[in-house]
């Protein structure tokens, strides 16, 4: 069975590479990791991931106008990750893309769970 590839937009360089570390242990691949969300429509663009781990506050373009962009192109599930309560975005998510949220610092079984569930979701293309 083919492991299933995620994408990290984390413009924290050492919590995305922590992040790696405990996602590689529950059998997951990896794109490089983007700091930007111009990066991450590269990225997306260039090793179609399964899913995309995505921090709300990143330099330049957001990791909500990030997320807009890539739901617009293709349907994959996202995850967003930020310091602010879920409740204080939610009206600015609306996408196309089944997504979920954590608050950091990220509960890994928590992250597992939206993981394993969001990957699970038949998607429309």
């Amino acid at each position: 069975m083919k492991r299933k590839k995620i994408l990290i937009v984390e413009d924290q360089i050492i919590t995305a590479m922590d992040l790696m570390i405990i996602m590689e242990g529950w059998g997951y691949d990896f794109s490089e990791p983007a700091v930007s969300g111009e990066e991450a429509l590269l990225r997306v663009a260039e090793d179609t991931p399964d899913l995309v781990l995505m921090d709300v506050s990143l330099p330049g373009k957001s990791g909500l106008e990030a997320a807009r962009e890539i739901c617009s192109r293709i349907r994959i599930p996202i995850i967003f990750t930020s310091g602010y309560p879920e409740e204080d975005l939610a009206e600015k998510i609306e996408l196309p893309c089944p997504y979920g949220y954590l608050t950091k610092p990220i509960d890994f079984d928590e992250l597992r769970e939206q993981i394993e569930s969001l990957l699970k979701k038949e998607l429309p293309q």
